[in-house]
């Protein structure tokens, strides 16, 4: 249970700092990356802060598995080209 609050935690963190730049960039940057779903990545964060006690375990750890590599690879790319 540690780690999956402490997953959730980051999570949040990256679904608002994603939202934050949506918003500062006027959606203009993020979908310049559309190897990533970043509607859904902004929203795990208002599942997480929302709907906490409906987190299931298992699909976060997939997030986990799945989702996260494409994710990163993104951002450095977004960083590099900035």
């Amino acid at each position: 249970m540690e780690s999956l609050d402490s997953i959730c935690m980051l999570f949040m963190a990256v679904g608002e700092a994603l939202k934050n730049i949506e918003k500062i960039t006027g959606g203009e940057l993020l979908v310049r990356y559309p190897e990533v779903d970043w509607k859904g990545a902004i929203g795990v964060r208002y599942i997480i802060v929302h709907q906490y006690f409906d987190v299931d375990a298992e699909r976060v750890f997939w997030i986990c598995s799945h989702e996260l590599a494409p994710l990163s690879v993104a951002v450095e790319k977004m960083i590099r080209e900035l």
